[in-house]
């Protein structure tokens, strides 16, 4: 498996070796609920052998897709996916006071 991923309680972080790689080389998109990291076509074929390959990865569902961050340092890609939050099972429904 070319990334790692971690868990955590509000959020999904995942990391990917990019070694090299500098932020312009590199476009992060979601699309059809996946998530795409395409490698620009101006990285030298040895980077290029250096890099872990990656596809997509299918995104939870209850993840909020608008609000992933990804950084890329010291030759990692961080992605950081949050979770959405969890709806309630219970629901409080005011009552209005009508006066007819």
């Amino acid at each position: 498996m070319p990334w790692k991923m971690e868990e955590k309680e509000d959020y999904n972080e995942m990391w990917l070796k990019m070694p090299g790689v500098g932020v312009k080389d590199i476009n992060v998109y979601v699309k059809d609920n996946k998530l795409y990291i395409q490698e620009s076509n101006d990285i030298s074929p040895f980077r290029r052998m250096m890099i872990q390959p990656f596809d997509s990865i299918q995104l939870p569902s209850d993840c909020k897709k608008e609000d992933i961050v990804a950084k890329l340092g010291n030759g990692i890609l961080y992605i950081y996916v949050p979770k959405a939050s969890k709806p309630d099972l219970a629901y409080d429904i005011p009552v209005q006071n009508v006066s007819w």
